[in-house]
């Protein structure tokens, strides 16, 4: 496991390979109940886990994702190799997986290599 990266004063999420234990009030699964991630983390209330399923997500909704200042758990139902957040940016256009718009921690711990 790699150490987590910590950017103080954001939204705290946590992305864990699969298999790890999620101890979340609800599992909220992309893109069985939600379309898109971000509307599955703006659903999500703290302790809560969004679950997405193995495949590439590109355009809105899915690139530049924020929690809003929960404490919310996302990760990928098979793990980082399988879950891909395309962010489709380029120097003209940049994008970013998550961005840190809000209060609290925001942590991302990557899955194992």
């Amino acid at each position: 496991m790699y150490p987590p990266w910590t950017c103080p004063g954001r939204s705290t999420v946590t992305v864990l390979p699969a298999g790890a234990p999620a101890g979340a009030t609800t599992v909220r699964h992309v893109p069985a109940d939600y379309a898109t991630i971000q509307q599955a983390i703006s659903a999500a209330v703290p302790g809560d886990t969004v679950l997405i399923a193995p495949g590439v997500y590109t355009g809105p909704g899915n690139r530049d994702l924020d929690p809003g200042g929960r404490s919310i758990e996302i990760r990928g139902a098979d793990g980082a190799a399988e879950t891909i957040i395309d962010c489709e940016g380029s120097e003209s256009s940049p994008r970013r997986g998550f961005v840190e718009a809000s209060g609290g921690d925001f942590r991302v711990s990557p899955g194992s290599p």
